[in-house]
């Protein structure tokens, strides 16, 4: 069920996608999926909890977690989530499994059921639930692949795994940025805090810093 690879190893398979449209509701549920789930926010404004941790979800939002990652998907009151879902594998291994797969109640998920679970040896991020904002350059191509798996011509699931394999990159690709410009940041501070050291028995001000 677990296996350890490289990004450069992935061969994604879409099991299923749908543009889907959430009304609020007064009550809502936990669930856990047995594939991988990935959602780009459409339009409307609500939160998105994954396990404990509540998350705004507007326009813009990207969402990719593991299998059995309890979640739930709350609009705002008065308001909808509008969003595009994927149902998917990081590799072909289960392809054999092409049918939708619903998640369960939290209380009714079996373990033992999960398809794949992926650990990246060299991008951790994926490893964890993926929340970035702003990921608007990501909604053509992402709409473009909804509407080739509906269209289920010829060769539609080689040609979406492809697309679907260039949102994964760009997805990585700026989840490298982050960390790049974090640790910079990390850098600066502990350079900053060793000329404080050093020179604490004198004068310091803003340009010297």
């Amino acid at each position: 069920m677990t296996s350890f690879i490289s990004f450069n190893e992935i061969h994604p398979f879409i099991r299923y996608t749908q543009l889907t449209k959430l009304m609020y509701q007064e009550t809502s549920i936990y669930s856990k999926a047995y594939d991988y789930r990935l959602f780009y926010i459409y339009g409307g404004k609500g939160s998105i909890w994954i396990e404990d941790s509540e998350y705004v979800a507007s326009k813009g939002s990207f969402f990719m977690w593991k299998p059995g990652t309890k979640y739930s998907l709350r609009p705002y009151r008065s308001n909808f989530l509008e969003f595009i879902g994927f149902n998917f594998d990081f590799t072909h291994k289960n392809c054999d499994k092409d049918y939708p797969v619903p998640p369960e109640k939290e209380e009714n998920f079996k373990i033992d059921n999960i398809i794949e679970i992926i650990n990246f040896t060299d991008i951790d991020a994926f490893d964890n639930p993926v929340i970035l904002n702003d990921m608007q350059m990501l909604e053509t191509q992402l709409l473009e692949i909804k509407n080739e798996y509906i269209s289920h011509k010829k060769f539609f699931s080689q040609r979406i795994s492809g697309s679907f394999l260039m949102v994964l990159s760009t997805v990585a690709r700026t989840l490298f940025s982050i960390n790049t410009v974090q640790k910079g940041s990390e850098n600066i501070i502990d350079s900053i805090i060793e000329y404080i050291h050093k020179n604490y028995n004198q004068d310091i001000n803003n340009n010297e810093i």
